[in-house]
């Protein structure tokens, strides 16, 4: 106990510098500076830029230059650069030009030397931060007094933190935990992240993942050897510690479309007033949140490398919602509806409430999304009564814990569709009877997935498995028409959402100019020319087949889906396939009814999706369908694995097969995690 209690002090101690650290950083990215580069040129000819880049962002797109898409080419419209910075800021400005007489750079209206390569004709200009210089910096012109004031408030406040994360570990793992303490410890999670998130990775960068994993593993390993491990409680424990990571790891927009559906939820924030959507399809956007969106949305993708101190310039960036400035077509978005941003809409309105900065928008609305998402599969994963470890597998795979932390309608969809398939599958193997309370939550839920993505609600077909005997007072000729009823109600909701969504897209006719524009595929085409549309399935299935059924699951995070170790890669896929073909073979009555149902409901929302990307995204003239992503088959690759179950490949009876199964998928998403770091550091 002393042990335990000595660590906890020991890491309230080392987290209270980091908060100090942070507070300092913070403090220095408000000192500005206005960089302005004049340039005499030896004639009247255009001056070419060649780099224009701010913490590696790409800078060159602004109005100061123009673009020659044919030469790849930024030309300078006048005689002068500016841009502002912090002292947190990396930036480097390169120009090679031949037509150059002199440049003059100022910092604050404060000269600076200017490298320049005569041999190539190359002017540079470039800062580099040094993290302890700025420290130094800032610790000699703070109080000394005040700082160790603040230390020790950090230390006792975080001492308190760790007892309740110790009290909560031990509490989930012997399943005496309350609801409550669920969104207490992700709450108090998310405020030391904030805290401390963006210090640690200045301070030691990409050592703070292994150092967490760390501790995640040694507690896993703890209550392993007490026989206490669940899938579920494990499934809580490593998705809420990992998506809240991820929510601060992943820089903001980096996830797969949550640019345009974060318009669609700032849109959605004015609802009560007045929708910020024009007749052209655009949501005007206040200049803050324009401009932020730019910077992270221009990243240059391979050449990204994280600087964590300049998040602290984004901390201090206010928002005015008054101050609009042009604005961001929503594209591929128009069809979702205020249901799919209710966590952001709330997150964003506490953020506009509090005058908050921009980035805690972005932060606050992932971890709302993350703890409900998280929250939903724990429920999912409780209730299952078979095939437990086959949906922990799906639900801890890279690309589902990134769909659960964006903002988009991901993170209800993929959850819910666990939770329905779960609930099926515990009427179907579990319970004695269906009641009336059964069928009020199967619609319930048919109609989230519904209102959420269409596409998905063929899932509802699972019922036809269901026992007849279990229906409650109805004769067993009757129970098949109950089944049905239910399909249909369902089927019914499905068309009035669809309806519902493109009626509540837009307050205008700017759904319909969205598509006619776009020249998308159309069904009479389809109809004039079926074998061309046959043709064009085959093609597509052919070229993502294993994309879509495995490898796009594991392959990295979002966009950054390259692994750069081959290697690692296939022993990525081998483990996961051995996994899957070799789980435990589970007996069940009709197995071969049911994995034929399986098969029909997942091939059926296989074309279903694909039919949605054919005639909502594919261009004319294409010769597969476009726009298609692993990540639209999570919520129902369950039904291909499930299918996959058998009792070929088995492996002998392991005591506490379990157990290993959760320290092995454990140690897989470590892997998984280092895609990131390699990426971003």
């Amino acid at each position: 106990m002393k042990k335990n209690k000595y660590i906890l002090i020991l890491f309230s101690f080392l987290l209270s510098i980091s908060s100090i650290c942070g507070l300092l950083f913070k403090d220095s990215a408000q000192k500005k500076h206005n960089i302005v580069v004049e340039i005499e040129k030896e004639n009247n000819k255009n001056i070419y830029i060649e780099t224009l880049d701010i913490n590696n962002n790409n800078y060159l797109a602004n109005q100061k230059f123009d673009y020659n898409e044919k030469k790849e080419i930024y030309t300078l419209k006048e005689n002068s650069i500016e841009f502002t910075v912090t002292n947190n800021d990396n930036y480097l400005l390169n120009i090679q030009d031949k037509n150059i007489k002199n440049i003059n750079v100022y910092d604050n209206e404060k000269e600076i030397n200017v490298y320049y390569d005569e041999e190539n004709h190359l002017y540079n200009i470039s800062h580099s931060i040094n993290k302890y210089e700025i420290l130094k910096q800032q610790f000699n012109k703070t109080n000394l007094i005040l700082i160790l004031f603040l230390g020790i408030t950090f230390a006792v406040l975080y001492y308190f933190i760790f007892l309740f994360f110790k009290n909560f570990v031990s509490k989930l793992f012997c399943k005496k935990l309350k609801i409550y303490e669920i969104f207490i410890f992700a709450g108090l999670l998310f405020i030391l992240y904030y805290l401390n998130f963006y210090s640690l990775l200045s301070l030691i960068g990409y050592l703070f993942i292994p150092i967490l994993f760390a501790i995640m593993g040694l507690t896993l390993l703890h209550y392993g050897k007490q026989n206490k491990l669940s899938f579920e409680s494990s499934y809580l424990f490593m998705a809420l510690v990992l998506n809240i990571t991820l929510v601060f790891l992943i820089p903001p927009f980096h996830i797969l479309d949550e640019d345009n559906h974060y318009i669609k939820s700032y849109d959605h924030l004015f609802l009560l007033e007045k929708s910020n959507f024009d007749q052209n399809g655009y949501t005007h956007l206040s200049k803050n949140i324009h401009e932020f969106r730019y910077k992270y949305s221009n990243f240059k993708f391979n050449l990204i490398k994280l600087n964590p101190i300049a998040y602290y310039d984004d901390m201090n960036l206010k928002i005015n919602y008054k101050d609009l400035n042009g604005g961001a077509e929503p594209c591929g978005t128009y069809r979702h509806h205020v249901l799919d941003y209710i966590p952001s809409n709330f997150a964003m309105f506490l953020c506009k409430k509090l005058n908050t900065n921009v980035l805690l928008t972005i932060l606050l609305s992932r971890f709302f999304n993350v703890v409900l998402s998280v929250l939903i599969g724990y429920f999912a994963l409780k209730i299952m009564p078979k095939f437990k470890n086959l949906l922990f597998l799906i639900m801890t795979f890279a690309i589902t814990y990134q769909s659960c932390i964006g903002i988009n309608q991901d993170w209800i969809n993929t959850p819910t569709c666990f939770l329905f398939i779960a609930y099926i599958f515990n009427l179907i193997f579990k319970k004695e009877q269906v009641k009336i309370k059964d069928y009020i939550i199967l619609i319930l839920i048919g109609t989230v997935i519904a209102f959420s993505k269409t596409v998905y609600t063929p899932i509802i077909l699972f019922v036809l498995m269901i026992d007849n005997k279990k229906f409650e007072k109805t004769k067993i000729k009757h129970a098949f028409v109950n089944k049905i009823l239910l399909i249909i109600t369902v089927a019914l909701i499905t068309v009035l959402a669809y309806k519902w969504n493109a009626i509540f897209a837009s307050d205008n006719n700017t759904t319909e100019q969205i598509v006619i524009n776009n020249n998308f595929y159309t069904v009479n085409e389809a109809l004039n020319d079926p074998v061309e549309f046959i043709l064009m399935y085959f093609r597509t299935i052919k070229a993502r087949l294993i994309e879509d059924t495995l490898k796009g699951f594991i392959d990295g995070f979002g966009w950054y889906t390259i692994w750069n170790n081959k290697i690692i890669k296939l022993f990525m896929l081998i483990t996961y396939v051995g996994l899957i073909i070799t789980l435990p073979y589970e007996k069940i009555k009709n197995r071969g009814i049911f994995k034929s149902l399986s098969l029909f409901i997942y091939t059926s929302i296989c074309l279903l999706i694909s039919a949605a990307l054919l005639f909502g995204w594919t261009k004319t003239g294409a010769k597969t369908i476009d726009g298609l992503q692993p990540r639209y088959f999570i919520p129902i690759i369950f039904g291909l694995y499930f299918i996959l179950n058998n009792n070929i490949f088995k492996i002998s009876k392991i005591e506490n097969y379990n157990t290993y199964f959760i320290y092995v998928i454990f140690g897989l998403n470590f892997i998984s995690f280092f895609e990131i770091i390699y990426r971003l550091f």
